[in-house]
């Protein structure tokens, strides 16, 4: 978590809880502005992943048909895809918003890495 806030202070350690119920959370330690830009950072965050899921799949389906169809190695590729993959799941997996900046900074690696390797095989990607 940010500024060093252990997740018992804010969490019900072992029960699952709704972001309305987490957002009053945060606005009981804050403000009710702090409620709105939960909101905000939650809107920000389902966009970048929703973009990137894109281009996981396009990727994806670029990098096999490279292995497959065209022979080419693809292993330092798929080392980098699969490091991208495991850094989208730790933010859809933390919800992203424990450190809104932290994880739009992986989110945009993330992005990075993806349109990377989608330059390299978008061709292959588009047969």
């Amino acid at each position: 978590a940010q500024g060093g806030i252990k997740c018992i202070e804010c969490h019900d350690i072992g029960k699952a809880h709704s972001i309305e119920f987490m957002k009053g959370k945060c606005i009981g330690c804050h403000s009710k502005e702090y409620g709105k830009m939960l909101d905000d950072w939650i809107l920000k965050l389902n966009k970048a992943i929703g973009e990137i899921k894109s281009l996981i799949d396009k990727d994806e389906l670029a990098l096999i048909s490279a292995k497959r169809e065209m022979n080419r190695d693809i292993t330092a590729d798929k080392k980098l895809f699969d490091e991208a993959l495991k850094n989208y799941s730790i933010i859809l997996k933390g919800k992203g918003v424990h450190n809104f900046e932290y994880s739009e900074e992986i989110l945009n690696q993330v992005r990075a890495t993806l349109n990377q390797i989608w330059k390299k095989y978008e061709v292959i990607g588009k047969s």
